[in-house]
């Protein structure tokens, strides 16, 4: 039997399976560039919005595609680290990608530069990015002013009593452990904490860190003017804030179409640098060099990123998994050495995703076990499911056969666990994402509507929570697809934990 499906049965999800099929389809890697004429025109129309709407009238959302330039693979373009995954699973020669992600040598990029011009000019309200690779903060952008939904390789954090740490070097380059709970090998120096400490960095499966989210929710409502850069949206919840304001003028920079091109008010298909010279140039700005600064260094700066940093609630138990820490500790002092990921081929030709040790030249990498993305076993809205009238309704085979109710897509598809109904994935044509969003959006605080369950891997997912969950209330669910999947019953090993 596939291997997903024995660590779905135990409760957690494969994360090179997971990343893969995350990936885009042949026609949505497709690349497109305006001409310089439209590029002018679009530029001058979003500057117009932008003097109009003032100072602090513009909200910034940020994804990969700012950091190509500085060298940094994306996940989701034509040569991005998810995409030549999904190839070579599919069994196309491409060339086997590997991704360092955190580099204290790496210098922003003329967009992260940009930006914080438009911060220093007054035009910036708020920065909000899914980036862990630090060069917003490094270019300049005030811990006041930036929402770091995925976390931040420079920055640790205490889980329990919440203090977050900027540090001079990215974090991992300490090391990392075999468990969910990334240690950093230092403690929380608050009075009576003493606490390990852990990276911030956010991975499939794990939490966003509830305070950023809920500011980014405030702030998206309130945006005047709202800029896209370098993201195809396709992740939740971050994929929506920027159209939680509708009365908000929008403008996506993006080289790929993205599924929320229609509700922009502005689109460019351009290079994020291209663009963002020639608005700078249009709003009358000089765009600052890059000058490296340690911050650490700064008490005045350490201070404000002390009081204004925002991150997450404490103690959170959703977070990381503690239950390994004294291990994990022992096998951390071991590692000295930076953490890439690499794809490698084993004996049986199946292609998984390890992290590495970076030494000094490639030759010299040190493999490392291979790590597990488990998912949150306290999500709320699993708990007000009613499983019962669920169970009283169940999915049947003439249903399954049919597919998507909006689209017949037959292979990728959700069954939504509050109303029954069959819809297809977000790498298909949305549906299921699509019914989610309007439930967030009609009931942000209590929504119904958000936890699904695959047809593909029998993985239970919340949208509100943008996480894979688990729990023995599925347990039920679980059994009756996995009859209706593979028309026998389940092993009857234990409830889903």
């Amino acid at each position: 039997m596939h291997e997903i499906f024995f660590q779905v049965l135990f409760g957690c999800v494969c994360f090179h399976y997971i990343m893969a099929h995350t990936a885009l389809r042949d026609e949505e890697l497709t690349e497109y560039f305006d001409n310089d004429a439209v590029i002018d025109q679009k530029v001058k129309q979003l500057a117009s919005e932008i003097k109009k709407a003032g100072r602090g009238g513009l909200v910034v959302y940020t994804g990969a595609g700012v950091s190509t330039s500085c060298g940094i693979n994306d996940f989701r373009g034509p040569n991005g680290i998810w995409t030549r995954q999904s190839q070579i699973q599919q069994g196309q020669k491409v060339e086997t990608p590997s991704r360092v992600i955190q580099s204290s040598n790496t210098s922003p990029s003329p967009t992260h530069m940009a930006l914080s011009t438009l911060q220093t000019a007054g035009y910036l309200d708020t920065l909000i990015s899914t980036n862990c690779d630090g060069l917003h903060i490094r270019s300049g952008i005030s811990p006041d002013k930036i929402l770091e939904l995925h976390g931040n390789c420079y920055v640790e954090a205490c889980p329990y009593c919440g203090k977050t740490y900027y540090r001079a070097q990215p974090v991992d380059l300490e090391g990392f452990d075999r468990s969910r709970a990334i240690l950093t090998g230092r403690r929380c120096d608050s009075r009576s904490c003493s606490s390990l400490l852990r990276r911030t960095d956010v991975a499939f499966g794990q939490s966003l860190p509830d305070k950023a989210l809920q500011r980014a929710e405030r702030v998206s409502k309130a945006a005047k003017v709202v800029l896209v850069l370098g993201t195809s949206l396709r992740v939740t919840p971050a994929c929506e804030l920027p159209f939680r304001n509708r009365r908000a003028v929008t403008c996506i920079v993006n080289l790929q179409k993205t599924p929320y091109d229609k509700r922009s008010k502005i689109r460019i298909f351009c290079p994020t640098d291209v663009f963002i010279e020639k608005l700078c140039q249009e709003l009358g700005i000089q765009i600052s060099p890059f000058v490296a600064k340690d911050f650490t260094q700064d008490p005045a700066w350490m201070e404000s990123f002390d009081k204004h940093y925002t991150f997450r609630s404490a103690p959170d138990d959703s977070w990381f998994d503690s239950r390994d820490d004294e291990q994990a500790l022992r096998f951390l002092q071991e590692q000295k050495k930076g953490i890439g990921i690499k794809m490698v081929t084993d004996a049986s030709g199946d292609v998984k995703m390890e992290r590495y040790a970076i030494g000094d030249s490639e030759d010299e990498d040190d493999d490392m076990d291979g790590f597990e993305i488990y998912p949150k076993k306290d999500c709320s809205h699993v708990q007000a499911l009613d499983i019962a009238a669920l169970m009283s309704n169940t999915l049947d085979q003439k249903r399954y056969a049919k597919g998507c109710e909006k689209c017949a897509e037959a292979e990728e598809n959700w069954l939504c666990l509050t109303c029954n109904r069959l819809l297809c994935g977000r790498m298909k044509n949305q549906h299921m994402l699509l019914h989610a969003t309007e439930a967030l959006e009609n009931d942000f605080r209590n929504p119904s509507h958000v936890v699904c369950a695959s047809l593909m891997d029998l993985s239970f997912w919340c949208y509100a929570c943008d996480s894979y969950v688990t729990s023995p209330t599925l347990t039920p669910i679980f059994n009756s697809l996995h009859q209706l999947k593979f028309n026998e019953s389940a092993l009857p090993i234990h409830d889903i934990m």
